[in-house]
C-alpha cells in the first residue's frame, strides 16, 4: 500500500515538472509569455518586434579603446540601423515637439548631415515669410550672425528733415577696419519731397573698387571704377527706390541694399550691407 502511494505521488511529481516545462517551452516558441518576458528585469529578446520595459534600461561600459563604441548597431541590409521614435505612433510627425534623441556634447558628429529646408535665396531672407523655418534661427543666433570665412553684416536706418545736406546724412558706416573693405552710405534729402533724392556711395578704402549699380532693371543700370575717397551717387525715385550695390576691390566683395522712400514729411532710408574678405 505504501508502495502503491509512493509511487502514485512520484507520478504526479514527474508529470507537473513536465507540464511546467512544456508550457515554458511553448511560451518561448509561440510567444505566449510576452507580458511576462518583456517586463522589467527580463531578457532582451532580440527578434522580438516590442519589448516593452516601464523603466529605464542603461548601458553602462568602459571600452578602453577610443575607436570602439559602448554599442554598435549594424544593419547589412538595405535599411537603416536605427530608428528613433517618441511619442503617440499615431500622432503627425509634425505635430511632434519631442526630440527623438538627447546629447551631452559640444564635440561635432563626423557625417552627421544637416541641412536648410527651403532654397538658398530663403536662408539669405531668413526673415521673410516664405524663409527656411531652420534657417530662422540656430543656436539662438538669427540667420544674418553666421556668415562663412571672415566677414561682416551691418545695417542702418535713418529719417531725414528735407534739405538736409550730405555731410550730415550718414546712414551708415559699414565698415570701419583697418584692411578691407571701408564703405559709407549716406542720402541726400531734397528740400522738395516730391523731387528725387540720392543714394551716395563713399570709398574710404586705400585702392579702387568695382562698383555695379543696380535698381532693379534687367541689367545693372550703371558700372564705375570708384577711386580711393570718391563717392558715387545714385537718383532714388520720391515714390521708393531700391538699389543694390555689388561692390569688389583686394579687401574683398560687399552687397549693399539701400532702400529710401520720401514721406509727407521727411525721407525715411536704411540700408544693410553683407560684406566677406
Amino acid at each position: 500500500m505504501l508502495r502503491s502511494a509512493a509511487s502514485k505521488v512520484m507520478w504526479v511529481g514527474r508529470a507537473t515538472v513536465f507540464l511546467v516545462g512544456l508550457a515554458m517551452i511553448l511560451a518561448l516558441v509561440f510567444g505566449v509569455a510576452t507580458t511576462a518576458l518583456g517586463a522589467n528585469l527580463d531578457n532582451f529578446i532580440l527578434g522580438k518586434a516590442n519589448n516593452s520595459a516601464s523603466k529605464v534600461t542603461g548601458l553602462v561600459s568602459n571600452v578602453t579603446n577610443a575607436a570602439q563604441s559602448a554599442l554598435l548597431v549594424r544593419n547589412s541590409g538595405p535599411g537603416s540601423a536605427l530608428d528613433l521614435r517618441v511619442g503617440n505612433t499615431t500622432a503627425n510627425p509634425a505635430d511632434k515637439t519631442t526630440p527623438p534623441m538627447k546629447v551631452d556634447s559640444q564635440a561635432q558628429v563626423a557625417n552627421l548631415n544637416a541641412q536648410f529646408a527651403g532654397t538658398a535665396d530663403d536662408a539669405l531672407h531668413a526673415d521673410t515669410a516664405d524663409s527656411a523655418a531652420d534657417a530662422g534661427t540656430l543656436d539662438g543666433l538669427d540667420s544674418t550672425g553666421f556668415i562663412r570665412g571672415d566677414g561682416d553684416a551691418i545695417r542702418g536706418t535713418r529719417a531725414f528733415a528735407p534739405g538736409e545736406s550730405v555731410a550730415t546724412l550718414v546712414l551708415s558706416n559699414l565698415v570701419q577696419r583697418p584692411t578691407g573693405l571701408r564703405l559709407q552710405v549716406s542720402y541726400l534729402c531734397p528740400s522738395d519731397l516730391t523731387s528725387d533724392g540720392t543714394v551716395n556711395l563713399h570709398n574710404y578704402s586705400g585702392e579702387t573698387l568695382n562698383v555695379f549699380s543696380d535698381n532693379g532693371g534687367a541689367n545693372p543700370n550703371d558700372y564705375v571704377q570708384l577711386d580711393h575717397n570718391q563717392i558715387y551717387s545714385q537718383p532714388a525715385s520720391a515714390s521708393g527706390e531700391h538699389i543694390t550695390f555689388s561692390v569688389q576691390g583686394n579687401g574683398g566683395m560687399a552687397t549693399v541694399e539701400v532702400v529710401s522712400v520720401h514721406r509727407a514729411d521727411d525721407c525715411h532710408a536704411q540700408a544693410q550691407g553683407l560684406f566677406t574678405y
